[in-house]
């Protein structure tokens, strides 16, 4: 149940089964019961072929029905390891164990599915230090209900929003067969195949508030009775209601924080903190990349920040106020491109209103949008971190130790030549929050000074070219 997916492909001969003429439903349900037994059989036959080992020093496994793969991973290696529960294993006592390395990209470097609640957590300790148990431990954070209730309420829930835009966007702009399928349940003027101010403002309203209302929901169930803990050397996170999770990042481990907070949490003084590892898979599990902190006052958010990496109190320097002009030069250009590629549309699809005219409807957003991201935007240095700050609605602080940067470079686009402006980049081994890590649009010269300062404390030395002189042989010897 947890691994069965509704493909595209599956969704669309359903439907086509469904809408053939004098199709019996046995034909349907016969389609899903096979459907589903293909995923029993292959997650049998995983469970069947998988196997593990604790050692002292590495935890081994073995995998595979016709090519055995043989893997051992030791613990010092370990960034994070993660216990999961969604609502199915809750009920059976089942949790999914799961490790990050360095090397971790696509997927994780370890997983163990089906495995009993009491023995995920054993093999987490082991996971995590080595031991059978741990014994230090130090309460850190404790999300209240009203917390909770403040985070579920004062989130965008951007996953849910962009599903409910799609679905309001295929309704307002819906073609005949979509019209036709719909009109049962909806009125005759919200699916009519046009645009209309009447479908937008119905059916995009009724679409976003839905999508919110789920988001609310997955996170009262998500965050619920969240906590976070020093354990022998590790951040230990738990958490969730029906879907249970727990994870460990070792101190040693961690690349980069991210304090962050959107309008609504920023105007009750809220902030969320994020702890990224060098382990950075790309989970199909959600509780994966959930912030450490969900959310909290600001003050408690970076005192905890400072005891993970200690790092005093920055002092940011803005960007020069020549980046706004950048910006919004940059923003124009792109809705003036939007207008031009509307209006060409019209004679692509002629009888069909396009308002080509509306991207110039953001000129004085775009504007704002500049200042904004000017006046948020900053950059500090210190003897051995650097923080960065970057957003417009959602704003970000990363905070990365100089030691853990893997490279920086510098660059100039044309427009940045122009205002005399650089980038500063700044790559570590966590992947995924790296791309934050970012100074965008600042003095020429106040990146170069950064650029030198992090290269002297990252030990990272400039490319030398080597230079080689090549000698002509003698006339005889050709």
């Amino acid at each position: 149940m947890d691994r069965l997916k509704i493909h595209p492909l599956i969704f669309a001969v359903g439907f086509g089964l469904y809408n053939y003429e004098d199709t019996p439903l046995t034909y349907i349900v016969g389609f899903a019961l096979c459907y589903v037994l293909i995923y029993v059989v292959r997650e049998s036959v995983r469970w069947y072929s998988v196997s593990y080992r604790l050692e002292d020093t590495a935890v081994e496994t073995e995998s595979g029905i016709f090519d055995r793969q043989h893997r051992v991973i030791p613990y010092d290696r370990i960034q994070e390891s993660s216990v999961v529960q969604n609502g199915v294993d809750s009920f059976l006592g089942i949790a999914n164990v799961s490790c990050e390395t360095a090397g971790s990209s696509k997927e994780s470097e370890l997983e163990l599915r089906y495995v009993g609640i009491e023995e995920a957590e054993r093999i987490q300790d082991r996971l995590g230090n080595g031991s059978k148990v741990s014994t230090e431990e130090e309460k850190l954070y404790r999300l209240r209900s009203a917390m909770l209730f403040a985070r579920s309420v004062l989130s965008s829930h951007p996953k849910h929003l962009f599903l409910a835009i799609s679905i309001a966007m295929s309704i307002i702009f819906s073609p005949a067969w979509l019209s036709d399928f719909l009109t049962p349940t909806l009125p005759a003027s919200l699916v009519n195949g046009h645009f209309t101010v009447e479908k937008f403002l119905v059916v995009g309203g009724a679409t976003v508030v839905g999508a919110w209302g789920v988001g609310v929901i997955q996170s009262v169930l998500e965050f619920h009775d969240t906590s976070v803990e020093f354990r022998d050397g590790e951040i230990h996170q738990s958490g969730g209601l029906v879907w249970h999770y727990s994870n460990d990042i070792p101190l040693d481990n961690v690349q980069l924080l991210r304090v962050s907070t959107n309008p609504l949490q920023n105007a009750f003084g809220f902030a969320r903190l994020t702890v990224e590892s060098a382990g950075a898979a790309d989970f199909d599990i959600w509780p994966a990349r959930t912030p450490v902190i969900p959310l909290g006052n600001r003050s408690e958010v970076e005192e905890i920040a400072g005891t993970i990496i200690d790092h005093d109190d920055p002092e940011f320097e803005r960007p020069p106020k020549r980046m706004r002009r950048r910006l919004a030069t940059r923003y124009l250009i792109a809705l003036v491109l939007l207008s031009f590629l509307l209006y060409a549309a019209q004679f692509v699809w002629s009888g069909f209103p396009v308002p080509w005219l509306l991207p110039l409807v953001g000129v004085p957003f775009a504007l704002v949008a500049a200042h904004v991201q000017w006046r948020y935007r900053s950059v500090a240095i210190g003897d051995d971190y650097l923080a960065v700050r970057n957003g417009i609605l959602v704003h970000s602080e990363f905070i990365v130790p100089l030691a853990n940067v893997q490279s920086v470079s510098k660059s100039q686009s044309i427009l940045q030549r122009r205002f005399d402006l650089a980038t500063l980049s700044v790559e570590t081994a966590a992947s995924l929050l790296s791309a934050g890590t970012r100074a965008t649009d600042f003095d020429t010269e106040t990146v170069e000074m950064i650029y030198e300062t992090v290269q002297d404390s990252s030990g990272e030395v400039a490319p030398r070219t080597e230079t080689r002189r090549v000698v002509e042989p003698e006339q005889g010897n050709r």
